[in-house]
């Protein structure tokens, strides 16, 4: 027999597993590199929330104590330009010096800059809020409409 052909066949099955350390700890050591990644993206995730959130925070207290400020101002110009008249009154009778007018007027710039610079604020802080908000659309439109 040895050359010629025979007909029985000769099937061998096989079964064959490659089971490395090296690859097993390189896969976890993967593992862990990107659980760690991942921690340190949510902790960035939460630090640029937080940073947000106190802009926000920060805004509408700018916006509160602009609004504050703005309702007060023409009270004070109010009793600015009262006390503006009495002063050019009492100059115009020779009751009072021309100091004292010049002074009167000069608190009356001042309340009416003072009041001009109030509305200012007002809007810079609406700015600010709309900014923290990430949508200056209806700043704009207020803008618009003025």
């Amino acid at each position: 027999m040895g050359l010629a052909p025979t007909t029985a066949g000769n099937w061998a099955i096989g079964l064959g597993t490659d089971f490395s350390f090296t690859r097993w700890r390189a896969a976890r050591a993967q593992q862990t590199a990107a659980a760690a990644q991942l921690r340190s993206e949510q902790a960035r995730q939460r630090q640029v929330e937080d940073a947000l959130e106190a802009g926000r925070r920060r805004a509408a207290a700018d916006l509160q104590s602009a609004s504050a400020v703005a309702q007060e101002s023409p009270v004070e110009l109010t009793a600015a330009q009262a006390g503006e008249a009495q002063a050019r009154v009492r100059y115009q009778a020779g009751l009072a010096g021309v100091v004292d007018l010049a002074n009167a007027e000069q608190l009356l710039a001042q309340a009416e800059s003072d009041a001009a610079l109030s509305q200012l604020q007002v809007w810079r802080a609406l700015l600010e809020c709309a900014y923290a908000a990430g949508d200056l659309g209806p700043f704009l439109a207020a803008v618009g409409g003025h």
